[in-house]
């Protein structure tokens, strides 16, 4: 139990590996069986750690380039929040996505704590729910739906890729993402998107990419574009959440789309984008049910 709960944690460090030393018990997710609990937990975790890859390798960048850390307590994001500077059970991964691990042997339920601030809404990663301050979570490691608490925080846009086609470099070649979208009390949000081949030492070829979020409009834009691979690379799919409104119209670069649903009960825009280039400027909008 106490393995699979560990590597639900673990698998959410930037860096991350089960260690062990010479002559004691193989520990390995594998050595518990390709179908045991824990192997299966591991792989549950490392698969949302890989559909978040775009993002973390940007905070990355963000790190280097700005400063900052990558994994950062709560504190880091709120200094003001009393509450906050307390909480060592909690962590977030960029000043977006906060993981909140079950650590205590027999729980399948914890408290967790979302800090509120201006504009702050916090998201179910699952659900899309929005949530706020000291709320109960459940991760029962018996429930194969069940994976680590994750919560986004509102404000900012989220590049992500699919896990199940991007374990390696070399699967990179279908070159695409997905953005997932989470407004803030304001409509708004921000992010960013690093990209580069993943091999090459060359720290000058790469490309970077900002998205801004208002209502009713998100904007992508290219700021630096030095990698030539990233012409190939296409977005294919955007969900926005927090859309409040109804939405009846949805413009891609000024055409209309039919490509779009809209969930009020969940207040979730998908968009499917046909060919997005990441590297072309980018205008979308969204627009309410005309009466």
């Amino acid at each position: 139990e106490m393995c699979a709960r560990w590597h639900q944690l673990g698998a959410f460090y930037p860096f991350s590996r089960n260690h062990n030393i010479i002559g004691a018990l193989d520990q390995d997710p594998g050595s518990w069986g390709t179908d045991s609990l824990v192997a299966r937990v591991a792989r549950d975790a490392i698969k949302v750690k890989y559909s978040l890859l775009p993002y973390i390798y940007s905070q990355f960048y963000n790190s280097y380039n700005q400063g900052g850390t990558v994994a950062r307590p709560l504190w880091h994001e709120f200094p003001t929040d009393e509450q906050a500077l307390g909480v060592d059970n909690q962590f977030l991964l960029g000043p977006a996505v906060l993981i909140s691990p079950i650590l205590e042997e027999g729980a399948i339920r914890r408290t967790v704590y979302l800090p509120p601030g201006e504009d702050t809404i916090w998201y179910d990663a699952i659900t899309g729910e929005k949530k706020s301050g000291l709320i109960e979570v459940e991760s029962d490691l018996q429930n194969p739906s069940h994976t680590t608490p994750l919560h986004i925080r509102g404000g900012y846009i989220l590049p992500i890729q699919d896990p199940e086609t991007k374990n390696t470099v070399q699967q990179r070649a279908t070159r695409a993402l997905s953005l997932l979208v989470y407004l803030d009390s304001k409509s708004e949000a921000r992010g960013n998107l690093y990209l580069d081949d993943g091999e090459s030492d060359n720290f000058n070829l790469y490309s970077q990419f900002d998205f801004q979020a208002a209502p009713g409009v998100m904007e992508l834009e290219t700021v630096m574009n030095n990698y030539d691979d990233a012409q190939n690379w296409r977005i294919d799919f955007i969900r926005i959440n927090g859309v409040q409104d109804p939405v009846g119209k949805v413009e891609i670069n000024g055409e209309s789309t039919n490509l779009f649903n809209y969930y009020p009960d969940m207040e979730i825009l998908d968009i499917l984008p046909q060919n997005l280039a990441i590297t072309e400027a980018s205008i979308i909008t969204w627009q309410p049910d005309q009466p």
